[in-house]
């Protein structure tokens, strides 16, 4: 049985949507979704779990990895901060991450339509909301940030 957000990736690939539009759409999905450590789910997720099945249904391959995985082993193409204030993560798959003083990502958000869909448990509510580059560097001050694309081979992606 296929869940609510499988359903909606299946229906936007029939729709001939490409990967980084159905990553966007997905993302939006979890805009409310509580924070659950350990989840990936629109019943609760966390940071990596959201970007994970989102990432996992856009490009076909399952996966469920850390931040700091998604970070290393799956955005690993460059992008900038001015490349997000200026619209150009648009049409990429795209992340904001946040590295602790030792290089390891602790905490990420996906990039779709223009906001950050940040899972964590200092928002208010402890649910999941839209973020702006500025708010999210504001909120993870002492971090440091690093915005990556996920660059996509279509020779690796197998269908779900």
């Amino acid at each position: 049985m296929r869940t609510l957000l499988e359903s909606r990736a299946c229906a936007l690939r029939a729709e001939g949507k490409a990967p980084p539009e159905i990553y966007g759409l997905l993302l939006d999905q979890f805009v409310g979704t509580p924070y659950v450590w350990g989840g990936s789910d629109l019943d609760g997720s966390d940071c990596s779990g959201s970007v994970s099945a989102c990432l996992s249904l856009a490009i076909g391959k399952p996966l469920r990895v850390t931040a700091d995985t998604l970070y290393r082993s799956w955005f690993t193409g460059e992008a900038t901060m001015e490349d997000c204030l200026r619209g150009r993560l648009d049409g990429r798959i795209a992340a904001v991450f946040f590295l602790d003083k030792s290089g390891k990502a602790v905490h990420v958000a996906g990039y779709g339509r223009g906001w950050f869909v940040n899972v964590s448990s200092i928002e208010d509510g402890k649910r999941a909301c839209r973020r702006s580059l500025d708010e999210m560097l504001g909120m993870y001050r002492g971090f440091v940030p690093v915005v990556r694309v996920c660059p996509l081979d279509d020779s690796k992606a197998v269908r779900i």
